[in-house]
Formats: structure tokens, sequence, C-alpha cells
């Protein structure tokens, strides 16, 4: 009985140690590492997809090569942050978000559409307009190969290095 007394009594001199939850929510530990979120800097270059061990992320051509879709899985994602770190355009910011069950799977998927970028040879889709855009900005002198899909490309600079007496002048 003194036991308890004793825990009552230092309990009101501490004062309320719960939280009031579900009423208002939990604050995530400073240690924890919320899932990702992409903001609209994203490029659509696929850098992230190349990193993820976990598969959470797909870049993919949509409505016959119309539209290019990097989609995030949060019920993949294993919150790594790698997609972080190969960001050219540090597109990806880490939350806190700390309650993720949901009744809809959908709200667990990430999507950010792009335009495709096609090729001045064949017409293909081979990267979004953004990222061509970039990486031209980037490179200077050999921005026509930048218009092609690697295939053409390829092509290109196989019959440049053909007809060259020396094997370059690829400028």
């Amino acid at each position: 009985m003194v036991g308890r007394l004793t825990a009552l009594l230092a309990a009101l001199r501490t004062g309320r140690l719960t939280l009031p939850y579900p009423y208002q929510p939990a604050p995530a530990p400073r240690s924890y590492r919320g899932p990702p979120v992409f903001l609209d800097d994203c490029i659509g270059c696929g850098a992230c997809t190349y990193a993820c061990p976990a598969g959470a992320l797909s870049l993919r051509y949509l409505a016959g090569d119309d539209v290019v879709v990097l989609e995030h899985s949060v019920a993949r994602c294993i919150f790594c942050m790698l997609c972080a770190d190969v960001c050219p355009m540090e597109a990806v910011r880490r939350t806190s978000v700390y309650e993720l069950a949901t009744d809809n799977p959908a709200e667990l998927v990430q999507r950010l559409e792009h335009r495709p970028a096609h090729c001045a040879d064949c017409g293909a889709a081979y990267s979004t307009l953004r990222a061509v855009s970039e990486a031209a900005g980037r490179v200077g002198g050999i921005q026509r190969y930048m218009l092609r899909c690697p295939g053409c490309r390829a092509v290109e600079v196989a019959s440049v290095i053909a007809s060259s007496r020396r094997g370059g002048g690829l400028a």
C-alpha cells in the first residue's frame, strides 16, 4: 500500500507523462528518417531509380510515349535516402512523416509527370525535355548529339568515325 501511495504522489508531482494521442499527433523521434518527397525541381533523369535498392522508384513512358512518369512507392521504400544522394537537382527531401498507415494503397504512391524528349531522327522517346535541356546547359559544343536517342546517336558517331581518315572528328 505504501508503494502505491508513493507512486501516486510521484505522479501527481511530476504531472502528465503520456501524450494526448490520438487527439494530437505524436512527434517523430529526432533520429527518425521519414519517407522522401520529390519536389517539382525533378527533371526526370532517372538517376534515383538506379540508386534505389528496394525498387521503390520507377520511370515509365505512358500513353504512347506522351508522358514520362516517375513513381515512388512509399510501401516499398526503406527510407535509405540514396535517391537524394544521387539526384543532380537536389529535388528529393527527407520528411518526418511518422504515421503512414492507410486503407488506400494509392495514397502510398507519389507520381511526377514529365514531358518526353523525342529523337530528332527516329522520333522515339528517350528522356525528358527537362533532363535534356539541363544536360544541354551543362555541356557545350555537342548539343546536336543530345537531340538524338542513344541508338541514333551511336549510328551518327559511327558514321563520323568511319568517314574520318584520322578516326575522329566529332566536334
